[in-house]
């Protein structure tokens, strides 16, 4: 498999399972999954968090709604998959087998959260550090060449769109 360097950020949606899922059948493989749970803002939730902390409501949370969600399949869904002669088992792999690196887990309150923003700049940071380097060692351009494009940092696509 070609490893892609993009880090996705998932949120456990359908849509983004079809794009996983898509990436692996034709071959693909990103460099790094976040996946993201959003922070609920119900009532029942906050009080949760608030007499209990934020690990014990988010398990509670968790628990509860994988109870009592039904799973919805879209038409837009079936279509997908039919297209792209996919299957609903080929959704239900683990999220572990679409990348090498592990997959890392953030609870955020939304794309704009700073706890998502950190994360990814500090996973930058060695990537960052181990291009210092070769950037020193390579000599200077002479001015007849061409400028060179902008260097091809990671790219943050989220999974799915709200």
């Amino acid at each position: 498999m070609k490893e892609l360097d993009l880090t996705v950020l998932f949120v456990d949606t359908i849509s983004a399972r079809i794009y996983l899922a898509l990436l692996k059948k034709y071959g693909y493989r990103p460099k790094k999954i976040l996946a993201i749970e959003i922070e609920p803002a119900s009532r029942k939730y906050l009080l949760l968090k608030k007499f209990f902390g934020r690990l014990i409501a988010q398990t509670a949370y968790r628990i509860l709604r994988k109870k009592t969600a039904t799973p919805v399949f879209s038409t837009l869904s079936k279509q997908l998959l039919k297209e792209h002669k996919l299957t609903p088992e080929c959704l239900q792999a683990d999220l572990n087998s679409y990348t090498k690196s592990p997959v890392e887990n953030i609870l955020i309150n939304g794309l704009d959260d700073e706890r998502l923003i950190k994360h990814l700049a500090k996973s930058q940071e060695p990537r960052a550090k181990s291009q210092e380097p070769r950037a020193k060692s390579q000599e200077p351009r002479a001015k007849s060449q061409e400028p060179r494009a902008k260097s091809q940092e990671p790219t943050c696509l989220p999974a799915a769109v709200y």
